[in-house]
């Protein structure tokens, strides 16, 4: 087991005040529990939004694995459920497997023991402000784990829990941001094709800004445009995206427009 010495630990807590990205102070986190806490691999797992969830967002595995660590990423641990997962979010206490007493766990977290070889496994809560926000999957691949591995886990834990924390409501923020920019992208881009539509006379026109745009906003292939005509849909347009439906097209603009859909009032 090492121990950081006075000079690393100055040196850890300067790289976690310059770290607010999400991902870079998880591969910090991880670099502490495979050099510091001497474990062989880990998978971090952090609360989704509903909180009724937690999800893998980083994952360091043995390199005999290394090839299928990115089939984990986003993996769901489902918290509705009694196992040592949601147990260990719930009681904030950590708990250790080995062969035997996974035999009990379920099937995820089983299935996780067999694929990775795994002689001893800890899930450790990971604490923030007011509530567990996530939880370490950490495991030795031959040897059991120490004492001296909880410990220097937790002390891991411990420098990383605020920091994390800021990091994940950095995070958040930054992609709310990024949604309100898109939905006023796309307010924005509706509000120029209403302005174009009003400038324009000819109704052939405007079905074709209309189905443009559909192609923009949406990835579908074929689009149509039906028009209410006494108390009727009537087909007025039919657009595909690329060339080669052309004669597509012209076949389904044929029949639809033999079509009329009647249209009750009430409706």
């Amino acid at each position: 087991m090492t121990l950081r010495s006075e000079a690393e630990h100055t040196q850890l807590l300067e790289q976690l005040v310059g770290t607010l990205e999400l991902p870079d102070l998880l591969h910090l986190l991880g670099h502490e529990i495979i050099h510091d806490a001497q474990f062989d691999g880990y998978l971090i797992a952090l609360h989704n939004t509903k909180k009724n969830a937690l999800i893998c967002r980083h994952i360091e595995l043995p390199l005999e694995f290394k090839g299928i660590e990115s089939a984990y990423s986003d993996l769901r641990f489902l918290l509705d459920h009694d196992n040592a997962i949601s147990r260990t979010v719930r009681n904030n206490a950590h708990i250790i497997f080995d062969g035997d007493g996974i035999a009990s766990e379920s099937e995820i977290l089983r299935n996780l023991f067999i694929r990775w070889c795994i002689s001893e496994m800890v899930v450790f809560p990971v604490v923030g402000p007011e509530e567990v926000q996530g939880i370490i999957l950490a495991f030795k691949n031959t040897d059991c784990i120490n004492q001296e591995n909880i410990n220097s886990l937790q002390n891991t834990v411990n420098i990383f829990s605020k920091p994390l924390f800021n990091a994940r409501r950095f995070s958040d923020l930054h992609r709310q941001e990024k949604q309100i920019q898109a939905a006023e992208a796309e307010r924005s881009r509706f509000l120029d094709m209403v302005s174009h539509i009003t400038e324009l006379s000819d109704a052939e026109q405007i079905y074709e800004v209309i189905t443009r745009e559909f192609f923009e906003w949406w990835s579908f292939d074929i689009c149509t445009v039906w028009m209410c005509d006494d108390d009727a849909l009537t087909f007025r347009k039919l657009s595909c995206r690329t060339e080669a439906q052309h004669g597509l097209r012209d076949t389904l603009a044929e029949e639809y427009s033999k079509m009329h859909y009647a249209l009750e009032i009430s409706e």
